[in-house]
C-alpha cells in the first residue's frame, strides 16, 4: 500500500488499523508549531533564565542573598572591536560565573550593537569585587590590551562590590 507522503508531511491512519481505511497526511508543522507554543508557555510560566536582577555599569553595588543569580549586563559590539571580558569574576566561596552570552539588539543587522551579559550564582556569605574591562579588538590575533588605538575611546574598566548574606 503506498502512502504517497510528501516532504514535511507524516501518514496517519484515520480508523482501524494501518490498513483499514483512507490514509491522510498530516503536516508536521503543525506539530512543531504547537510543541513550540507549549515550550515557550512552559519557559513563561517557569520563569525562564532571564529572570534574575541585572546590573548594568551604572551601578556599583549588588546584595543577594545565598542561591540567588544576578546579571552583569555591558553594552558591547564585536564588529568595532568591543571585547568586554571579566579581570576579576570574584571570590569562588562568594560568587560564581554560570553563564556569559552576548545578545544582540537587532539580529536583522549584520554588525549591530548588543549586550554582554554575566550571570553569576551567590554560593556563600561575603563581600567580594567583580571587575569587567573592554579588552579592545583582541580577537584580531593582537595580545590583549586595554589601551585603546590613538583616537579611539574606550569605557571602564568597572567593577561591582557584591555582598552576599
Amino acid at each position: 500500500m503506498s502512502t504517497g507522503t510528501r516532504a514535511g508531511s507524516r501518514t496517519t491512519p484515520t480508523s482501524g488499523s494501518a490498513g483499514d481505511g483512507p490514509i491522510r497526511a498530516e503536516p508536521i508543522r503543525a506539530v512543531r508549531a504547537a510543541a513550540a507554543g507549549a515550550l515557550a508557555l512552559l519557559a513563561g510560566a517557569c520563569g525562564g533564565s532571564n529572570d534574575v536582577p541585572s546590573y548594568g555599569t551604572a551601578t556599583s553595588a549588588i546584595e543577594a542573598e545565598v542561591s540567588d543569580r544576578f546579571s552583569i549586563t555591558i553594552g558591547e559590539n564585536p564588529s568595532i572591536g568591543d571585547a568586554w571580558q571579566l579581570e576579576e569574576e570574584g571570590d569562588p566561596d562568594v560568587v560564581q560565573l554560570v553563564d556569559q552570552e552576548w545578545e544582540t539588539d537587532d539580529p536583522d543587522v549584520v554588525g549591530a550593537g548588543g549586550t554582554r551579559v554575566f550571570t553569576f550564582e551567590a554560593v556563600g556569605p561575603g563581600e567580594t569585587t567583580i571587575v569587567a574591562f573592554n579588552c579592545f579588538r583582541c580577537d584580531d590575533g593582537t595580545p590583549p590590551t586595554t589601551e585603546p588605538p590613538e583616537g579611539v575611546e574606550i569605557e571602564g574598566p568597572f567593577s561591582w562590590d557584591v555582598a552576599v548574606e
